[in-house]
């Protein structure tokens, strides 16, 4: 590749890092959302007598949080090598 792509595939680089960017920071407000509904539905199942599917929905959102930490945390990883070098 000559020296002279070489600030068109800088720029190709960022624009695609942005486009990741939001895609992740939409992706995290959107389980945070779902967690914090979560979070304030489980205690009223808890209270009337239904613990069984509290703990249910409990464990379904403590996994799903964990995979989603552990994708954000992978795709955070891959654009920051990208960033940088």
């Amino acid at each position: 590749m000559s020296a002279s792509h070489l600030p068109l595939l800088r720029a190709a680089d960022f624009q695609t890092s942005w486009y990741y960017s939001l895609l992740v920071f939409a992706m995290l407000g959107l389980t945070v959302w779902a967690a914090l509904s979560v979070a304030r539905a489980v205690p009223g199942m808890w209270r009337a007598e239904q613990r069984g599917l509290a703990v249910l929905v409990t464990t379904v959102t403590t996994v799903t949080m964990v995979l989603f930490a552990c994708m954000l945390l992978t795709v955070s990883i891959g654009l920051l090598r990208g960033s940088v070098g």
